[in-house]
């Protein structure tokens, strides 16, 4: 019998529920643009729902009249009387505690960040906007976070490496607006993108979100750009030392009906004519220099020119969201050195050509109630070209001499088609209120074709006839429960599975060479949970992941530059744990701090590092082994008035070798058995202080004074155990600042930006010279309805 009272429950459940209504709305504030994190609680019931990103919002609620109570920590509350029959369709316009013009600056940051800060990720979120009057790149910005070191190896342009709580290089994966950035070809990429074009990053150390779909062991790097909200004009033009030119234009156009332009061109140009501290090749006897000496760089200009382009329709009863565009670019670039830097090149260069469709389609309840579905999707043609055809060998002083034979370093007259292909899915159902579902899959493709004119094919180039191919597949499943009052969990599950066809080095003979096509094929599985709960004005924060880090395909097969091929790499495998404590407060409304502390650990299989041959200069990856990563980090933030802003971070972490013996068949022990693992910084931090002062210059202008320091303490190059001298880079210091002025709302815009104020020695990867002082000047218009 009971079991009969269990089904006429159920049955009235679902009949109550199916005589319910659906109210849908929108908020916005008094500019029409959509308000993220809007609370709206249905009074008198224990109903309530948040706004998303385009400030929309559903109940459902049986027929009758109803009061709403709309909240925001921006705006003043607002309540609303309803009456619920069929269909409702409501718009509510908040009112803003804050003036729209430029008398109040909110440095605290958005509702949606905050939101993102909130979940049980290991998440850093930096606000974008207060860097778009200064000329930083992405790369510059993310060096602020905890944990996070962007190791450039010159200046403007050139290469980067990711340095992410111990991990480096592809093992932290990154991504704009959720795509993964791997594919996007060098015209385009984190070193050339200026900060106005964001709206913020997301860092998640370690573990991460399934919706990325990504054999991301080491944590993502999200580039979230600026979302459409109206009409507008953003456009600046930079000019600084040596000789660096930079151009950037943001055009939207948005219709009634949602019909949205959105189109963004940047350009960059710079001789990198900056000093570099160096031995030197003495061409006569073939020698390098026992002292280093003062240099100027003469083969590294660089410049690059892209264009992305959408045309779609946003909040339309079939979409929210659907946009298909194409970016297209192109990049000239000189090599200086090689990865030793006093091997110097005077003539050899890369260029590069990008073409790259995409679609964006994203509709919220999709068919039915909380059924939310994404799909990104991009396909680059892209097209390389190394050029090293002169016959001379080269030293710092510009001097060179003829050789017998063509390469300064190996002879390329290169071509090589990249194919990169990435479609990524996400499904998300919410049931209960407190439980959500989401499936996310990712899949990406890359070939390659090569031909090099100037070397006939033999037995060592014959593997540039053969295919390089690869394909990666991450299929995810995530389980979420949020208790809707002070704690939320996610428990999740992971298949990654990659197919490669590369050239495999088969021979048995040292003495000799030969390749041969070779397939591969493997599958992984990896899983874990997050979770985190809130008390008082603590946040506490656990995640945990066994995870894996498939191949990229540079890591397989080169660059076709100073990158080595290594197709025989294994995936890495890894364990790894966060927890954090964070605390937020507010006091008397004028005082506004935050702080984060976190403790990592990682313990790696097959452990992917890159590895300098001293002879040429080039680099490869080789798998490791064992290594174990421990460490903290620490994030403080405080405002006052939203005048003044001070924040820091600092990070200490320790990579140590725990790979025992010698080779997987000797019992013989490593004499680096538990170094730190080289060329990895492991205790640095960064601090920054900016003012504000508002109506200096006039009611509707503010001046803004900022200053930032980072220090590196000095690490290894080498083994430490291994030679007579510990070869290490000294500690470095360097400070920046800067100064801009906003005029009539934000409309114009002057800013004027020093770097490495004390002209310091800087160094980076491998040894690799940083730009010494440096200033630049910026000027820019932004105009939409709110500056107006």
């Amino acid at each position: 019998m009971r079991y009969i009272y269990l089904v006429l429950a159920v049955l009235q459940t679902v009949l109550t529920y199916a005589q319910d209504q659906t109210v849908r709305g929108r908020v916005v504030d008094e500019q029409q643009h959509p308000i993220e994190g809007v609370t709206i609680q249905v009074v008198d019931h224990k109903v309530k729902t948040e706004t998303d990103a385009q400030g929309k919002f559903t109940l459902r609620l049986a027929a009758g009249p109803y009061q709403l109570r709309f909240s925001h920590i921006n705006c003043f509350p607002q309540k609303l009387h309803i009456q619920v029959d069929q269909q409702s369709h409501i718009k509510v316009v908040l009112k803003s505690k804050e003036s729209e013009s430029l008398d109040e600056i909110r440095v605290v940051g958005k509702t949606g960040i905050k939101k993102i800060k909130e979940t049980a990720y290991n998440v850093t979120v930096l606000d974008a906007k207060p860097t778009y009057n200064t000329s930083l790149e992405v790369t510059s910005l993310l060096n602020k976070a905890a944990g996070v070191k962007i190791r450039q190896e010159a200046g403007l342009g050139s290469s980067y490496n990711i340095s992410l709580n111990g991990f480096t290089g592809r093992a932290v994966k990154v991504f704009m607006d959720g795509v993964p950035m791997e594919g996007f070809g060098s015209a385009y990429n984190l070193n050339n993108i200026p900060t106005t074009m964001l709206e913020h990053i997301q860092i998640f150390k370690g573990v991460a979100p399934i919706e990325f779909g990504a054999d991301a062991m080491g944590g993502v790097i999200n580039i979230v750009t600026r979302p459409v909200k109206g009409s507008s004009v953003d456009a600046s033009y930079s000019y600084g030392s040596f000789n660096t030119h930079k151009t950037n234009i943001n055009v939207a156009y948005v219709a009634r009906n949602g019909f949205t332009v959105d189109l963004r061109a940047i350009q960059n140009y710079s001789d990198n004519s900056y000093r570099t501290y160096s031995k030197s090749l003495d061409l006569g006897v073939e020698t390098f220099s026992e002292d280093k000496h003062w240099f100027k760089r003469f083969n590294d200009t660089y410049h690059n020119e892209s264009l992305v382009a959408k045309v779609g329709f946003i909040d339309k009863p079939w979409a929210d969201q659907f946009f298909i565009g194409a970016t297209v670019g192109k990049v000239y670039k000189e090599i200086q050195n090689a990865y030793q830097q006093q091997i110097v090149y005077g003539m050899k260069h890369q260029t590069g050509d990008t073409f790259m469709p995409s679609l964006v389609y994203a509709k919220r309840n999709l068919f039915t109630e909380n059924l939310d579905f994404r799909v990104n999707a991009n396909y680059n043609r892209n097209f390389n070209e190394n050029i090293d055809t002169a016959a001379r060998t080269y030293n710092w002083i510009g001097e060179h001499k003829k050789k017998r034979y063509i390469g300064e370093g190996a002879p390329a007259l290169g071509k090589f088609y990249n194919r990169n292909g990435s479609v990524t899915a996400n499904l998300k159902y919410r049931f209960a209120e407190q439980h959500a579902i989401a499936l996310n899959n990712n899949f990406t493709t890359f070939t390659r074709k090569s031909k090099n004119d100037l070397i006939p094919v033999d037995e060592l180039t014959v593997r540039d006839t053969m295919r390089s191919l690869t394909s990666k597949n991450t299929l995810g499943f995530a389980y979420q429960f949020d208790s809707k009052k002070n704690w939320n969990a996610t428990a999740f599950y992971k298949l990654y599975m990659q197919h490669v066809i590369a050239p495999v080095d088969t021979s048995t003979n040292p003495m000799r060479i030969t390749y041969a096509e070779k397939t591969r094929n493997t599958a992984n599985s990896g899983f874990g949970v997050a979770g985190t709960y809130f008390w008082r004005d603590l946040q506490f924060k656990l995640s945990m992941e066994r995870a894996f880090r498939l191949l990229s395909s540079n890591e397989l097969f080169g660059d076709e530059n100073l990158e080595t091929a290594n197709t025989k790499l294994r995936p890495e495998k890894s364990n790894n744990l966060n927890v954090n404590i964070a605390y937020n407060k507010n006091f008397n409304k004028v005082h506004d701090f935050y702080v984060e502390g976190g403790f990592i650990y990682r313990y790696t299989y097959d452990y992917i590092r890159q590895e300098v041959e001293e002879r040429f200069g080039t680099i490869s990856s080789r798998n490791h082994g064992e290594v174990l990563s421990l460490g903290t980090d620490i994030e403080a933030r405080y405002a006052y008035k939203n005048r003044l802003l001070v924040g820091g971070a600092f990070s200490y972490l320790k990579t140590i070798n725990e790979q025992r013996y010698v080779s997987s068949i000797s019992t013989m022990e490593s004499i680096i058995y538990k170094d730190q693992l080289p060329n990895i910084p492991y205790l640095f931090g960064n601090m920054d202080v900016q003012y504000v002062f508002p109506k200096l210059l006039g009611k509707s202008n503010i001046l803004t004074v900022g200053y930032s320091g980072n220090y590196i303490h000095e690490f290894y190059l080498g083994w430490a155990s291994q030679g007579s001298e510990k070869y290490t880079l000294p500690s470095q210091l360097s400070h920046d600042a800067f100064v801009s002025a906003a005029l009539k709302n934000g409309r114009y815009n002057i800013s004027l930006q020093a770097r490495n104020l004390t002209d310091e020695l800087l160094y980076d990867n491998f040894e690799l010279q940083k730009p010494g002082r440096n200033f630049t000047v910026k000027l820019r218009y932004f105009f939409n309805k709110s500056n107006n």
